[in-house]
Formats: C-alpha cells, sequence, structure tokens
C-alpha cells in the first residue's frame, strides 16, 4: 500500500509540474501559431473569377459524358425584333418563323466573330428528331429574349438577329 501511495504522489507532482510545458516549444500544440488571413494566389486575373458560379471541371474519365453535338438550326424567318428599355439596360425580344412544327430550346445565340460595336445573334431552334411535318402556311411563332446590362450596351450602336432567309437590325438612337 506504501508503493501505491507513493507512486501515486509521484505521478501527481509531475503532472503538476507539466503546467510550464503547456507553454513551451516541447509541446507540440505550440509549433504552429495561431491562423492570419492571405492573400489567394491566382493563375486567372481578378475580374474572371466568380466566386458565385460553380467551378467548371473536364471529365477526362473512363465514363465521363461527352459533350452533345448541337444539333439546333437557324430559324427560318425572323419577321419582329424589339430592344425596350429597363432601369438595369435592355430586353431584346425577336420573334420568329419557323419551318417545321414542334421547336424547343430557343435561344439567342450571340455570333463570336461580330464588330465591336454591333450585338449580333442568331435565332436558334431544336426540332424534333422524327420525320415533322414541314409547316404550311401556318408557321409557328417562335418568340426569345434576352436581357442585357447596361455594360453590355456600352459602345453599341447596332443591334442585328439573323435568320435562315433574312436578318433584322435595330439601331441606336
Amino acid at each position: 500500500m506504501k508503493t501505491t501511495l507513493a507512486v501515486l504522489l509521484t505521478g501527481t507532482l509531475i503532472v503538476a509540474g507539466c503546467g510550464n510545458l503547456r507553454e513551451s516549444r516541447l509541446n507540440p500544440g505550440n509549433w504552429f501559431g495561431s491562423s492570419t488571413q492571405a492573400p489567394v494566389a491566382s493563375t486567372k486575373p481578378k475580374e474572371e473569377i466568380n466566386p458565385l458560379l460553380p467551378v467548371q471541371k473536364r471529365d477526362e474519365g473512363i465514363f465521363a459524358k461527352r459533350p452533345e453535338e448541337d444539333r439546333s438550326t437557324l430559324v427560318n424567318t425572323i419577321s419582329a425584333l424589339r430592344v425596350e428599355p429597363t432601369s438595369t439596360g435592355a430586353i431584346v425580344s425577336v420573334e420568329g418563323l419557323s419551318n417545321q412544327q414542334g421547336a424547343y430550346d430557343i435561344e439567342l445565340r450571340p455570333v463570336k466573330d461580330a464588330p465591336a460595336d454591333v450585338l449580333e445573334f442568331e435565332l436558334r431552334a431544336d426540332h424534333p428528331r422524327t420525320d415533322a411535318q414541314a409547316s404550311t402556311s401556318q408557321n409557328p411563332l417562335i418568340r426569345a429574349a434576352l436581357s442585357l446590362s447596361t455594360q453590355d450596351l456600352n459602345g453599341i450602336k447596332l443591334i442585328r438577329v439573323v435568320g435562315a432567309e433574312n436578318v433584322r437590325e435595330t439601331r441606336r438612337r
């Protein structure tokens, strides 16, 4: 019993002496200081990084999906083009006539090699892959709209929409 009491008291004294060890360099908890904020080193310019948008990842694995082939076609005829001003820019709305029934996934796609002072779009739509009847005199009306900000419209003098058979454009006053 005397040996257990001696071991217990010796252990208590050793543990009590470790209070100074808490702040020494021998304690592994003190090897690194507290964290501080540092700037992020980036390979892209600051204006291209938007933390609110998801990061585009390239899927290169064995089971990765291949990107779908673009099968959209130009809408046959552009019948109307309107640019309506808003407090934050403008809304470009377009109406067109398709040569087939059942058009879907309609979009105004920007043309990449347009001049700097021209906003040029193509009105494109997907059509069903079945043998859909070609439209008669009642061509289906297709509508699309696009919101542009004031920054998008800076320096723009002409907005042009291209169809398969015609082009409509509007100039800035």
